[in-house]
């Protein structure tokens, strides 16, 4: 899935939690606000999935270490 795809779903799945009285009770206006008005920055969140999709790769190809494209258990442990 492309990042600027990922970036609406971020969006979408960060209000919706922000907003939930289970996380919206413990926040004040101000940081919620905060919170918010960052996720709307579409660039700001599509160059933080860009990130976050190259951590997780470089640390999965990290893990497979026999290079078949595969992580498995015991290449884990």
């Amino acid at each position: 899935m492309p990042a600027a795809d990922k970036a609406g779903i971020l969006f979408a799945v960060t209000t919706s939690v922000i907003n939930s009285p289970e996380v919206s009770n413990h926040l004040s206006p101000a940081v919620k606000k905060s919170i918010l008005d960052f996720t709307e920055n579409g660039q700001a969140v599509n160059e933080i999935a860009n990130i976050v999709d190259w951590v997780s790769d470089e640390v999965l190809e990290g893990y497979d270490t026999n290079k078949d494209g595969v992580v498995t258990e015991a290449e884990i442990a």
